[in-house]
C-alpha cells in the first residue's frame, strides 16, 4: 500500500509536470509563456501570472520553512510585501527568474518529504495545532 507520503509526492509532481488526469499541469501552462503574456493583467483587475507564480512561490518557500524547523511562527502573513510582490518589482526579476524560483520551490517539497515519514505527517507544529499533513495540502492545491 502507498504511503500519504508517496501519494503526496506524487500528486505534488503530477500538478507541476506530471500528466494528470485533466491533462494539464504548471509546467504545461507556463513553460512557453511570453513576457507580455505573464506580466498582463485581465480586463477585470484580476492578478497577472506572474504574480500568482511569485505568490504561489513564496506561500511554498513559508511552509517549507515552518516544516522543516517544526514551527508555527508565520514570517509570511497576509500583510507582508512578500504575498502580493509588486507587477513592476516582479518585471525587474523577469519571468525566467519567477519561474525558476517556483521551479526551485518544488524541488524544495519534494527534498522536504523524500525521507519523511508517516509519523512525520502525525505531530503538530510546535505550539501549534496545525498538522505537516494540512501543509503539505496546501502545496498541493
Amino acid at each position: 500500500m502507498k504511503s500519504r507520503i508517496s501519494s503526496y509526492r506524487e500528486q505534488f509532481n503530477q500538478i507541476f509536470s506530471g500528466v494528470s488526469w485533466l491533462d494539464e499541469s504548471f509546467s504545461k501552462k507556463l513553460d512557453n509563456l511570453s513576457d507580455v503574456q505573464v506580466f498582463s493583467k485581465s480586463p477585470c483587475h484580476n492578478h497577472s501570472i506572474a504574480e500568482v507564480v511569485s505568490h504561489i512561490t513564496e506561500w511554498r518557500k513559508e511552509i517549507v520553512r515552518r516544516l522543516n524547523r517544526n514551527s508555527s511562527e508565520r514570517m509570511l502573513t497576509i500583510e507582508s510585501a512578500n504575498n502580493w510582490v509588486s507587477l513592476q518589482q516582479l518585471k525587474e526579476t523577469g519571468w525566467p527568474q519567477l519561474y525558476a524560483d517556483l521551479k526551485e520551490s518544488q524541488q524544495e517539497i519534494n527534498n522536504l518529504l523524500e525521507n519523511k515519514d508517516e509519523r512525520f505527517l502525525g505531530r503538530n507544529l510546535v505550539k501549534s495545532t496545525v498538522l505537516p499533513d494540512y501543509c503539505i495540502m496546501i502545496c498541493i492545491i
